[in-house]
């Protein structure tokens, strides 16, 4: 579950209404979110059908279609933090190296402004 809500909520794709590109945009809002700054009651991501809420240390990934309770997959904030820098890391690797997207700018998600 946790790894269809982080395919949801952070992907490498450049946000609606820029060049379609891999991009760490997405990545970065997550991570901004789970700062030591950032709120710890609050939800720190929404995709298209999950969401990541953090409740304390813990982060709370869940269907945005389930009740209460229903499909939630809990990880320690810091274990995510880890997994999303490597993360950024190998996408970031990846834009040095020259990888590029098609043209496909449906691929993109709009900004959660």
């Amino acid at each position: 579950m946790l790894r269809a809500t982080l395919e949801d909520c952070a992907e490498s794709l450049s946000p609606a209404g820029t060049q379609p590109s891999l991009s760490t945009y997405w990545v970065d809002q997550l991570l901004a979110g789970l700062s030591p700054a950032g709120p710890t009651e609050a939800v720190v991501a929404d995709g298209n059908a999950w969401s990541l809420e953090r409740r304390g240390d813990l982060v709370i990934a869940s269907s945005q279609y389930a009740e209460e309770g229903e499909d939630v997959e809990a990880v320690s904030a810091d274990e995510l933090v880890v997994a999303l820098m490597e993360y950024r890391d190998t996408i970031q690797r990846s834009i040095e190296s020259g990888h590029r997207l098609d043209d496909r700018s449906w691929a993109q998600r709009n900004p959660a402004d």
